[in-house]
């Protein structure tokens, strides 16, 4: 408890905020890493691995989405490669984000995706939507 004299700040540290151009929403812990992703481009594609097999959150989410934005625009190509070994499962947040690459024109190649995964992509119907 506070003392009576003593004023409350409700300001949001500066180390939370997302960087410019980022998704806007409910972020609860803002997470800028530029290491979030193993990022290569071989000169026609993208690939991608995850440095973590935790389930992502929304801030790691809206993290991964910031990042290959600008790896895409920098490399100038619309083909990106996921590779998900070691990944259990997909959260809604990040089957939402591969759903926006692909309809943002991207072409969107799944690898090493375990058998739960497939499942949740089968029943989601959104198998079809990615070469695997």
């Amino acid at each position: 408890m506070l003392p009576d004299d003593v004023e409350p700040v409700f300001e949001e540290p500066d180390s939370f905020a997302p960087p410019e151009g980022a998704a806007r929403g409910v972020v609860p812990a803002w997470t800028h890493d530029p290491h979030l992703l193993n990022l290569e481009f071989d000169g026609t594609q993208i690939h991608i691995s995850f440095q973590s097999r935790e389930i992502p959150d929304e801030s790691r989410v809206a993290a991964f989405r910031v990042q290959l934005q600008k790896f895409c625009a920098d490399a100038e190509c619309k083909r990106i490669k996921f590779d998900l070994a070691g990944i259990k499962i997909l959260p809604s947040r990040m089957l939402g984000f591969l759903v926006t690459l692909k309809n943002e024109g991207n072409e969107v190649e799944l690898v090493n995706v375990c058998p739960m995964v497939q499942d949740i992509l089968r029943l989601t119907k959104l198998a079809s939507m990615f070469k695997m």
